[in-house]
């Protein structure tokens, strides 16, 4: 198993220069595209609390009909 973890860090810049609204559209979307890169190449991603990330990947996924 692989584990990616992503962290922003002073993502808002000198005396947060980005709006909270702003800043917040931005994260959505590096977080949507991540999300969507990790599953391509078979990740399991997954949203932190905060400003953070991880993708897992090596997994098995688990199945409906898994007993």
């Amino acid at each position: 198993m692989s584990v990616v973890y992503v962290e922003l860090a002073e993502i808002s810049g000198p005396e947060g220069a980005l709006d909270p609204e702003r800043l917040r559209a931005i994260q959505h979307r590096l977080f949507d595209d991540l999300a969507a890169l990790f599953s391509q190449h078979g990740g399991i991603p997954e949203v932190l609390p905060g400003d953070a990330m991880l993708a897992a990947f090596g997994l098995d996924r688990a199945h409906e009909d898994d007993a």
